[in-house]
This record gives structure tokens, C-alpha cells and sequence, in this order.
């Protein structure tokens, strides 16, 4: 299957997931390569790390990575990066969370599994309905 057909069929499970999920729709980046995932060090994220808050930058996650592991068809991995805000912007749209404070971590942890099984659901039946 050709790479741009792959891409088309990832952004359609995503959109599709985000759509239904979270009432939420994306419009796809035209990157030729995402890379290295960690922000590049910047003066403003230097100089937060080296705050006297008692929480320190690595408690602190900048990223979120869940993946699943598909068996069938064929052995693969699928994971998705979600920037902090987003994620809990995602729980909150999920749980339809009132509360000002953020969801708890394990929460957070378990919306994102959940858009990424269903994105994975929906991406392999796009692509072995070709």
C-alpha cells in the first residue's frame, strides 16, 4: 500500500475518533518527517526547570505516549504523542470533567488508551477494507 494512502488512512481514524469522542475535529499537518518528539531547550522551559517550585520538570510529564500492540493481520505497534495540555483537554472533553482542577494522572492515562484503541480499531478496518 502506497505511504500517502497509509497517511490518508491514519488522518481519517484520527479525525473520525477525535469527531465522535471528544466533539473535537483536526486538520492534518503537512510535516515531511515528525522527528525527535522533545522540545528543543528554549529560555522560557530552561528557566521553568530551574524554578524553587517544589515539583520538579521531570515530575512533570511534557508528553504522553500510549500505544497499543496489534498481533493480527500483521504484528505492529501504533502509538500516538499528545502534548500535556491537549491530553487533559481530551479527559476533560471525555469524562465531561466540571471540576477547576485537572484530571488525576491515572485518568488522563486512561482516555488516552481509550482514543488510541479506538483509533487503532478504526485505522484497521480502513485499511483492510482496501
Amino acid at each position: 500500500m502506497p505511504t500517502h494512502e497509509i497517511k490518508q488512512a491514519v488522518f481519517s481514524a484520527v479525525s473520525e475518533t477525535f469527531e465522535a469522542m471528544i466533539f473535537t475535529q483536526i486538520a492534518p499537518a503537512y510535516l515531511s518527517d515528525i522527528g525527535y518528539t522533545s522540545p528543543e531547550p528554549t529560555v522560557e522551559n530552561t528557566e521553568a526547570q530551574r524554578s524553587d517550585s517544589v515539583e520538579s520538570a521531570f515530575d512533570i510529564p511534557i508528553f504522553y505516549q500510549p500505544f497499543i500492540n496489534l498481533i493480527a493481520p500483521k504484528k505492529v505497534s501504533f502509538s500516538m504523542i499528545f502534548p500535556t495540555d491537549l491530553a487533559i483537554s481530551i479527559t476533560k472533553n471525555l469524562y465531561g470533567w466540571t471540576a477547576e482542577n485537572d484530571p488525576p494522572e491515572n485518568q488522563i492515562q486512561d482516555s488516552l488508551t481509550e482514543i488510541i484503541n479506538t483509533v487503532a480499531g478504526k485505522l484497521m478496518t480502513i485499511l483492510l477494507d482496501d
